[in-house]
């Protein structure tokens, strides 16, 4: 309750219900928030602020105060309906405000993201130094062959990588398996041919 609330009630002390402006006098007092006189409406407004940082509740009947009172996040609502106290669903500013304290919580902190610079510039330095180590090593390897080249040793003669080797397709496969198939017919008729000879050789003796 503001001097501006209580002096536009009393102004229209013969339009309110019976008790209203004689309940609005137990409510405390605070100072209003703009210089110079102004309307109810506009006073609960300024009153509250763009960021509600006071956490204060809107009771209020009049549909305009309350529209523009959504506009502003986390500023609770509450009015009569059917005789009834309501309290008015969270606005969409309130959601949205909402949603980006939720995303924060992910957020690293500021002394989170020190460390994670920190570490990432330990990674950057070990790779930096393996790779001055590989180089070392690679031109010692240069170093060795031109040594080798000079003095005139040759290298031996590597076999082939069985990995670059192409395998062989199923067509391939499948006649080969049937050569085996045929090689092995082959050689039972030959033993059979030869069985009933070496019979005979014996019954003429």
């Amino acid at each position: 309750m503001t001097n501006c609330i209580h002096k536009e009630l009393e102004a229209r002390s013969g339009t309110l219900v019976e008790g209203t402006l004689e309940k609005a006098k137990l409510y405390r007092k605070d100072p209003c928030c703009h210089a110079g006189e102004t309307t109810a409406q506009d006073c609960i407004l300024k009153f509250i602020g763009k960021k509600n940082l006071k956490k204060l509740f809107v009771a209020t009947q009049d549909k305009e105060l309350r529209k523009k009172a959504r506009t502003i996040p986390c500023v609770p609502l509450v009015y009569f309906k059917h005789n009834i106290m309501t309290l008015d669903p969270p606005s969409e500013a309130t959601l949205i405000k909402a949603k980006r304290k939720e995303n924060m919580k992910f957020k690293p902190e500021a002394s989170e993201k020190d460390n994670i610079k920190k570490q990432l510039q330990e990674i950057k330095e070990k790779e930096m130094e393996e790779k001055i180590v590989q180089r070392k090593y690679i031109y010692k390897d240069k170093e060795r062959m031109k040594m080798k080249i000079e003095l005139g040793v040759k290298r031996k003669a590597k076999g082939p990588n069985p990995l670059s080797c192409k395998k062989k397709s199923k067509i391939e496969q499948m006649d080969i398996q049937r050569g085996d198939e045929v090689k092995k017919i082959r050689r039972k008729r030959k033993a059979k041919s030869v069985e009933p000879r070496v019979e005979n050789s014996l019954d003429k003796e």
